[in-house]
């Protein structure tokens, strides 16, 4: 796997960096009672993202897996699914595709994404993704190139017409 995004219900999260982490903490504390592959147990607006999504980025995992994968298809994701959350995993080489996607489909259900490559967290505002706030600890300062990359694959989502 490489990149890691958590897609939210905005309503749900802290909207300041510190709380935020903790929440995210919270939500990402899985534990061997829940299913995760469970797309009904999440709010509607999660669930239209995540049969959104899957169009795009199959599951590895879950009732609408295929029986059989292609390992080598760069696309393949591994989605957990909470009430508040849907987490995505996926190549390192489909890191910008699933970014971009998932912003657009996250504007589109009026959603957050906190990319943790990069630490930002997009919010919806004006109906219109924007990066929110960073999560990054104060005393260090993150390479440019991350957050550079973050803002590129929104401009090509951009670009594309959305």
């Amino acid at each position: 796997m490489g990149y890691n995004l958590m897609v939210f219900e905005p309503a749900a999260a802290p909207k300041e960096a510190a709380p935020f982490l903790a929440w995210y903490a919270q939500q990402t504390d899985w534990n061997d009672t829940d299913d995760y592959d469970d797309y009904d147990s999440t709010t509607p607006r999660l669930r239209a993202f995540f049969l959104d999504m899957v169009a795009t980025h199959p599951p590895i995992n879950g009732p609408l897996a295929a029986d059989e994968l292609d390992d080598s298809d760069i696309r393949l994701t591994d989605y957990s699914i909470g009430r508040d959350i849907i987490y995505l995993g996926g190549s390192w080489k489909n890191t910008d595709n699933a970014l971009a996607i998932a912003l657009q489909l996250a504007e589109k259900h009026g959603l957050g994404v906190f990319d943790t490559t990069s630490d930002v967290v997009w919010l919806p505002a004006k109906g219109k993704m924007a990066p929110a706030f960073e999560t990054a600890p104060a005393q260090g300062e993150r390479p440019p190139a991350l957050l550079d990359r973050a803002f590129a694959a929104v401009a090509r989502w951009f670009k594309r017409g959305s």
